[in-house]
């Protein structure tokens, strides 16, 4: 039992130091023999637990998509219209990324230029699964009458994801000088504004920010 808490501790660190080399440094410094210095054992003790770096990076793509679709299923307890439920969902991610806590949109950009294309593949149903599930909520508050009935929901999500993927990597190229948060919720404001059927401001919730 005690052997098993220790493996899983141990590949958490693992999964960790990928993470945060990723983030901190660059996909191009993801090796093994980095992550073993960041872990603080060594190379050996990495392939113990990983066959591989790209095995390292499949679970990384896993816990990413976990985090991500929580998220959103969290989100359809709060009772609130679409837009709000879209935007509920949206700040949290952006939250955490201005926090250090959530790095999933960082680690999606820096695991697709490593150009791995079985990575690649997994990161891309990932993707995919959000932008679905972006699309199935806009789907909703279509049919509630609350977002124009020309707007077509997958565009509409893979536009919401470009958002936040972009302002994250503006953010990050920036030396994080700006307010993250702060530029989303204008960013947020112009989508609502072209998506809503009903312009007046307090349609709108613009005191929402």
């Amino acid at each position: 039992m005690a052997q098993r808490r220790n493996t899983l501790i141990r590949r958490k660190q693992i999964i960790d130091a990928a993470r945060k080399i990723i983030i901190n440094r660059g996909s191009e410094y993801i090796t093994i023999r980095e992550i073993a210095c960041q872990v603080g054992i060594s190379e050996a003790d990495v392939y113990r637990h990983f066959k591989s770096k790209g095995d390292i990076l499949s679970i990384l793509a896993q816990n990413t998509e976990t985090s991500l679709i929580a998220d959103i299923q969290k989100a359809h307890t709060n009772n609130g219209s679409t837009l709000q439920t879209v935007n509920f969902i949206l700040r949290k991610h952006i939250s955490a990324v201005e926090q250090r806590k959530g790095i999933s949109f960082q680690v999606i950009t820096g695991v697709a230029i490593l150009g791995n294309g079985e990575i690649n593949r997994q990161f891309s149903g990932i993707v995919n699964n959000y932008v679905l599930k972006i699309a199935a909520l806009i789907s909703s508050g279509i049919k509630s009458g609350e977002i124009r009935e020309d707007i077509e929901p997958v565009s509409a999500a893979i536009m919401l994801y470009g958002m936040i993927q972009g302002l994250t990597n503006v953010w990050t190229l920036n030396n994080h000088d700006f307010n993250l948060i702060e530029r989303y919720a204008y960013l947020w404001d112009i989508f609502k504004r072209a998506v809503a059927k009903f312009k007046t401001d307090a349609d709108l919730g613009v005191k929402e920010k």
